[in-house]
């Protein structure tokens, strides 16, 4: 087996490390590899020098402070191949460089440069042959008729996570605009500061993930103390695809003098391997490569003009002013005014500021000096005014296509509430189902906590199931009824969904097509067994045949063994589904949660049934934070087991 000895100056974080990186994955299982680090820069950015050490062991040695050590390792090593990942004029004593480049050498020199300001013409050590990151260097060597390639960073395209947002907590009703790189003068961080102070009015964060380096403090601290409130300073991160995925904008505006300009920045080839929309300076040093990239849109260097462009982007509007509202505690009144020249029809979401729930929505149409009020849930079920769970109401302002147009706040408490944000479709209004889990915890004595597979049984949009990973479950699987909610779904359980298997169907006992009544309106409300004559279902306006799924299919598709929790709320059809299960379903099953409905003494028959095979059956009435202890013969009410002792 070959041997390549690769030595670069540092492996602080950054381009030219990370070029060293990729080799060194891609050449290591072809050839024995070692690589000398020059110089140790500093403990706190070493991403990739932290990851070719975790390759190589051994094999990896960064240089004390006599470099002519490197003499005696080339002796031992006896390599076949030198990648010098920078000239040696930059970084190395020319005496050492001297031994290295000895005309009687039986090793080939292989060199590389990220830079563009070095003067061919002081060029003093010359390799067997350069590779080069960029047509843009090969150009300016050509005199020296020495061979050369020209080998660039791949780019694989890849598809982005759907739950990236999720991953890194961003708020989905904001635009979030990433950059990558250290904070220096060429790397230009102050435009973007400069941008986002224009774009203060809008919904955009910028994120700036790169470290700050004491060496260009003079440029990043003056930065940071006047820092835009919309910008987010991240430092160095091993996470950097993780942003790239959650964000909607790669904005990179290195550009650099006439003589200093990054060659072929990775960050660049990064972003491209997600097809997602990017701005950044069109330098000559890049000989035209990204003209043709239909993602790539090109700044100016004016920033009212750049600004505007990512206005367009976003296809956003500015609507600071057109607006003003009013609340009434006394009532939970909300009043908005509208103050612009032309009529408009917006859809209005009106959520809980801190956790983002959707508490109501309606449809918005007005002209000029006229309003709307709205009461979100009545003050004798809720009040907003002096609870500890609530600071404020964001209205989110759509258009017909869903698209966010505007964002007002209102804050009816000066508090900060420690609830965890969660990912909602703007119009599925289940804060009050939020609050109930994750404020008042309404099923806190119930034993939840901890469980290995939880059967979640009329799961809507998923929030129980994200109530129970709240809860250190292991794995819930989640049947509902209503296909249409599936974007739902999939929005609320985040990332956790990559663990949660999802039946977008009704459990039945055997394989059947039922009718399934909903409300296009809200989500929260379908069933099989209601219509909308039943008092509480009078919003089931339509109907859908389904395919149903069986117990069966479920537990054979996913090799269940036990059961820790079996939940259903199925709005009526919880009677019929508790008398199909086999003693082979109720013996794997620890545990029973269900809501019942309609309760005319239907209830006797599934205690007869639970209590037969050993369990104990409780009552409760739950309404936010209310929990009373009722008996079997409660209309409405939830049914909670546990072994009889």
């Amino acid at each position: 087996m070959k041997k390549i000895l690769f030595i670069t100056p540092h492996l602080s974080t950054g381009g030219a490390p990370q070029f060293t990186l990729s080799k060194i994955e891609m050449l290591r299982d072809e050839y024995e590899i070692m690589c000398i680090e020059h110089d140790f820069v500093a403990p706190e950015f070493v991403v990739q020098r932290n990851k070719i050490s975790s390759i190589l062991g051994n094999k990896f040695i960064s240089l004390g402070e006599n470099k002519f050590d490197l003499i005696d390792i080339i002796e031992d090593f006896q390599p076949d191949i030198i990648s010098m990942e920078e000239f040696p004029e930059f970084f190395m004593n020319d005496s050492l460089t001297e031994k290295i480049y000895k005309n009687d050498r039986k090793y080939v020199i292989y060199e590389t440069t990220h830079d563009s300001s070095f003067n061919p013409e002081h060029k003093r050590w010359l390799p067997d042959s350069f590779i080069f990151v960029s047509i843009f260097n090969a150009l300016r060597y050509l005199n020296f008729d020495i061979p050369y390639n020209i080998i660039e960073y791949p780019v694989n395209f890849r598809n982005k996570n759907p739950y990236a947002k999720d991953k890194l907590s961003f708020d989905k009703s904001w635009k979030h605009v990433v950059n990558v790189g250290l904070f220096t003068p060429r790397k230009n961080q102050k435009y973007i500061f400069e941008l986002a102070k224009k774009l203060e009015d809008f919904k955009i964060k910028f994120h700036f993930i790169g470290n700050q380096a004491d060496n260009f403090a003079d440029y990043w601290k003056p930065l940071m103390t006047n820092k835009p409130e919309n910008c987010i300073v991240w430092g160095e991160r091993s996470d950097v695809n993780d942003f790239l995925e959650a964000s909607d904008l790669f904005l990179f505006t290195s550009r650099g003098d006439k003589n200093n300009k990054e060659l072929n920045p990775i960050a660049i080839k990064e972003a491209l391997e997600y097809n997602m929309p990017m701005m950044m300076f069109n330098l000559d040093v890049y000989c035209g490569k990204y003209d043709n990239y239909e993602n790539i849109t090109f700044l100016s260097g004016d920033l009212d003009e750049d600004a505007q462009k990512i206005i367009k982007l976003f296809k956003l509007e500015n609507m600071n002013g057109l607006f003003s509202t009013a609340y009434e505690r006394d009532e939970n009144k909300i009043t908005i005014n509208y103050h612009g020249e032309t009529p408009i029809k917006l859809n209005v979401s009106v959520k809980c500021m801190t956790s983002g729930a959707p508490m109501y929505w309606f449809e918005f149409q007005a002209s000029k000096d006229t309003g709307w009020f709205i009461i979100p849930i009545p003050a004798h079920i809720f009040k907003f005014y002096q609870n500890p769970n609530f600071r404020g109401f964001l209205l989110d302002f759509y258009d017909e296509n869903n698209n966010l147009k505007h964002s007002e706040t209102i804050v009816v408490n000066d508090i900060l509430p420690r609830l965890a944000p969660i990912s909602f479709m703007p119009f599925d209004c289940s804060y009050r189902n939020y609050i109930e889990f994750f404020a008042d915890d309404i099923y806190g004595g119930f034993n939840l906590n901890d469980l290995d597979l939880v059967l979640d049984i009329g799961a809507n949009i998923g929030l129980f199931a994200k109530y129970m990973y709240s809860k250190n479950a292991k794995k819930v699987i989640l049947v509902e009824a209503n296909p249409l909610i599936k974007k739902s779904i999939e929005t609320v359980m985040g990332s956790d969904l990559e663990r949660s298997p999802v039946y977008l169907a009704p459990l039945f006992e055997e394989k059947k097509i039922v009718n399934f009544n909903y409300s296009s309106s809200n989500s929260t409300i379908g069933t099989i067994v209601m219509d909308s004559s039943v008092s509480g279902y009078e919003e089931l306006d339509s109907t859908m045949e389904l395919e149903t799924v069986t117990m069966n299919e479920i537990v054979a598709e996913n090799n269940i063994e036990r059961i820790s929790l079996f939940k259903c709320d199925i709005e009526g059809g919880e009677y019929d589904l508790i008398k199909s299960l086999t003693p082979e379903h109720m013996n794997i099953i620890d545990k029973f949660l269900i809501e019942f409905h309609q309760n005319k003494g239907q209830l006797r028959d599934m205690v007869d049934k639970l209590e037969s095979y050993g369990f104990e059956c409780e009552f409760y009435k739950l309404d936010m934070a209310n929990k009373l202890k009722v008996d079997i013969n409660c209309e409405h009410g939830v049914l909670v087991t546990k072994r009889k002792k």
